[in-house]
């Protein structure tokens, strides 16, 4: 019991520096008086011997202080990590909750959207999640349990997604003699996948993952705290009915200098350009 009220007392006067100094300078107070008078006796009323023992019993208990303060102050120090970390703890389990809530609502809405399909992929460009119209438009309805964690390549093909490497010197113009695969194994959608991720910044596409299939897609990428790529997140409009006139502006933007045609395909990058609306206006 004395023991559990000692180190109550001693975490008090520890956990609050000014309170720590003020006992720190009352026991060296204590102690010179404690010398002091040692060697007063020893001057007055003591010799030889005594007055060592006097002196050696001063040591000691300068001694016994110091451990005593520093089997103490760890203790407080324990204590203040122990609520350091659960202070942590607790701010990480209410951001995680405050995310996960906020993924959840997301799903929510998003699931009831029509006419806009929205999706996140990892750092490998697999699905962590599809919406609805995403699943409509390029699965046929599957469910999202069968598509989660899956790229379109392993969904379509079977195999792992067709990886570009790009170089450092690689630019939006190089994506036309980018000089794909000839068999049909490179899905359109992974392969933007990987251009969002090299250019780093929210990308534009036109695509046609199929014939009479076609696509206005969003991409951006997105990081972990450290810097890290941790995947992208992505929608697109159907606008097949009017391929042909999506495809013309698409060359028409490309004569200008503000779309790329990718390799020799349907498909184009599209530059964004803040107060230009011009990519859009055949697609309204």
């Amino acid at each position: 019991m004395l023991d559990k009220y000692l180190r109550k007392m001693f975490y008090t006067i520890y956990s609050h520096p000014v309170i720590e100094w003020g006992f720190e300078f009352v026991i060296a107070v204590l102690i010179g008086l404690i010398v002091w008078t040692a060697q007063l006796q020893h001057t007055l009323f003591f010799n030889g011997i005594r007055g060592l023992l006097d002196i050696w019993a001063v040591c000691l208990f300068c001694l016994f202080l110091y451990k005593l303060r520093s089997l103490y102050k760890f203790d407080a120090d324990k204590i203040k990590i122990k609520r350091k970390i659960a202070q942590m703890e607790e701010r990480y389990y209410n951001t995680t909750y405050l995310q996960t809530e906020i993924y959840r609502a997301s799903e929510t809405i998003t699931e009831e959207l029509e006419d806009v399909a929205l999706w996140r992929k990892d750092s490998n460009h697999r699905f962590m999640y599809l919406s609805r119209y995403s699943r409509k438009i390029l699965f046929h309805d599957k469910p999202v349990e069968e598509l989660r964690g899956l790229s379109d390549a392993e969904i379509n093909f079977g195999c792992l997604p067709y990886d570009p490497k790009l170089g450092k010197r690689f630019r939006e113009k190089d994506l036309e003699t980018l000089y794909l695969p000839t068999n049909d194994n490179t899905p359109i959608c992974n392969l933007t996948d990987f251009i969002t991720q090299y250019f780093a910044k929210p990308c534009k596409y036109y695509e046609e993952p199929v014939p009479g299939l076609g696509l206005l897609v969003w991409k951006t990428p997105i990081y972990a705290k450290d810097g890290r790529f941790a995947g992208t997140v992505g929608a697109l409009v159907d606008v097949s009915y009017r391929i042909e006139e999506a495809k013309a502006h698409c060359e028409k933007l490309r004569k200008k200098g503000k779309a790329f045609r990718i390799d020799n395909t349907e498909n184009y990058y599209l530059i964004r350009e803040e107060q230009d609306d011009t990519h859009n206006v055949c697609f309204k």
